[in-house]
């Protein structure tokens, strides 16, 4: 029976943390995961916004652009395609953005990254080239999902202790 906090801690925590890491209750942690996924692919690629709020600008840039976008040639060429040219949104045939996904590390834990080595070199190529990070979530992002994983948390540690 848990009568004082510490009974809770020594009896229930356990519970909650194997609960947490069985397979069939990671469900919670894929959600708050693929919602910080779908924010930073929405700010990247279809908003052109990088981690500090700015957009995402170039060293050189086309003189019919409307901000910092892409240069002349670039420009042309992404005309041709029909896609847009007033901001970057590093898209351009889809691969990047497709190479951006959440789901088990290295360490076993859940993150938002590269799988691809194609991906992590593409991502490492347009920081170190606009000298900032890109695809790192900003605070915002982050207090989205915190909010998002805490109205399902309670839930989810009901399941874990049985209570629903």
């Amino acid at each position: 029976m848990i009568t004082t906090l510490d009974d809770f801690i020594s009896q229930e925590i356990p519970k909650i943390y194997r609960c947490l890491r069985e397979d069939e209750n990671r469900g919670l942690m894929d959600l708050a995961a693929n919602f910080l996924y779908l924010k930073i692919d929405e700010r990247v690629f279809d908003e052109g916004i990088a981690t500090d709020g700015d957009i995402i600008d170039s060293i050189v840039q086309a003189s019919t652009a409307v901000i910092a976008a892409y240069a002349d040639a670039y420009t042309k060429k992404r005309l041709a395609a029909g896609l847009q040219v007033n901001y970057i949104d590093l898209k351009f045939t889809g691969a990047f953005r497709d190479a951006l996904t959440f789901g088990d590390n290295e360490d076993g834990n859940i993150s938002v990254g590269f799988a691809s080595q194609y991906g992590r070199d593409l991502r490492e190529f347009h920081e170190t080239y606009r000298e900032k990070d890109i695809f790192l979530p900003t605070d915002e992002e982050i207090e989205d999902m915190v909010e998002f994983f805490n109205e399902e948390f309670p839930k989810f540690i009901d399941r874990c202790l049985g209570q629903n």
